[in-house]
């Protein structure tokens, strides 16, 4: 009875051992995918900084595309990172004929799958996810070979079908992936180098698409939208003069911000850094009776004054330096008001 007690006991923390065993590697495998991600970021970021370094050059102030600090609204905004990739010619890029490869459904669905999980994919709009799992086209590769080179520009995204994957950084090994996992996004995306080097361990089935085809289904709404809102900008008065090269680095600097329905935007008094575009929705602008000395009275109403449509501007003085908001602006739609905003620091 001993003698099997000890070998039950001996049994568990053999299991409790495997188990934790299983956990740290499940753990390793998660912080080298996070240094990874760490690794992409940097990249994207030393690129935008070049950006903001020409806003801030045409503005004569310092633009920058952190979350703003509304006094209405403490809590943060969550804003995504913009794809920013610069083909040689974007118009010969919009033209571009995508050549389509009919797949079965099981196919479309692992391909959308992997696009979904990844995290710089995952907001495509459904047009343009269908049109990227439409051109992908089958890739094989035999065990040894190099997919992807540290340092060199990128031509081709990926996903891997099946087989197995051994990716690098500096001669030194990272970790393996298996199938279901996006390859060579970031230099297509962002036009920078290849971050690591991916090479087959066995043999191994992809989907690929070729940098035309992908700058095409992803930049051709982007670059339309760009266009409409470099014409935007030239139409507000702040902007005018400003040379074509800063209205485009500001146009794509231009990032979406929602608001609840009777959300203040912005109050009248409080200091702001912002300037706001109207893109779905509507406000309302009011303004509060204020003393001789600035101060506003709490026991009158604020008095309306008018409503402000989509393409509709407001807060432009914060971009020259007079950060004092002279107004309340209150969403006043139901489903809340959308806008686009550039900050000043």
């Amino acid at each position: 009875m001993e003698e099997k007690s000890l070998s039950t006991i001996i049994e568990e923390q053999r299991n409790e051992i495997l188990a934790l065993k299983a956990e740290l590697a499940a753990r390793d495998n998660r912080i080298t995918d996070l240094i990874g991600l760490v690794d992409k970021y940097q990249s994207v970021f030393s690129r935008q900084t070049h950006k903001m370094d020409l806003v801030r050059d045409g503005l004569g102030g310092s633009v920058y595309t952190e979350g703003a600090t509304l006094p209405a609204t403490p809590q943060p905004r969550k804003r995504c990172i913009g794809i920013s990739a610069e083909p040689e010619n974007a118009e010969q890029i919009v033209m571009h004929e995508l050549k389509r490869h009919p797949k079965p459904t099981d196919v479309r669905k692992f391909i959308k799958q992997a696009i979904m999980e990844n995290e710089f994919l995952n907001h495509l709009a459904q047009d343009q996810l269908n049109n990227l799992i439409d051109c992908m086209y089958p890739i094989a590769h035999k065990a040894g070979e190099t997919l992807i080179a540290e340092g060199e520009l990128g031509n081709m995204v990926y996903v891997l079908f099946d087989g197995r994957l051994e990716i690098s950084k500096d001669g030194k090994k990272l970790r393996e992936i298996e199938k279901c996992t996006v390859l060579g996004e970031l230099a297509i995306l962002y036009n920078c180098k290849r971050t690591a080097t991916v090479k087959a361990v066995t043999p191994c089935q992809l989907w690929a698409i070729d940098r035309r085809s992908f700058q095409t289904i992803l930049r051709k709404k982007n670059i339309e939208r760009h266009k409409s809102r470099v014409a935007f900008l030239k139409s507000v008065p702040t902007f005018q003069n400003l040379p074509e090269a800063t209205l485009s680095q500001m146009a794509d600097q231009l990032v979406k911000v929602h608001y609840a329905p009777n959300e203040y935007v912005i109050r009248q008094g409080a200091r702001g850094d912002t300037f706001y575009i109207v893109s779905h929705g509507q406000v309302t602008v009011t303004m509060c009776d204020m003393d001789e000395n600035g101060v506003i009275n709490p026991a009158k109403e604020p008095q309306f004054v008018r409503v402000m449509k989509r393409g509709e501007w407001f807060g432009e003085r914060a971009l020259k330096g007079d950060h004092k908001r002279t107004a309340n602006i209150v969403a006043s739609e139901p489903d809340g008001v959308t806008c686009l905003t550039l900050d000043y620091e």
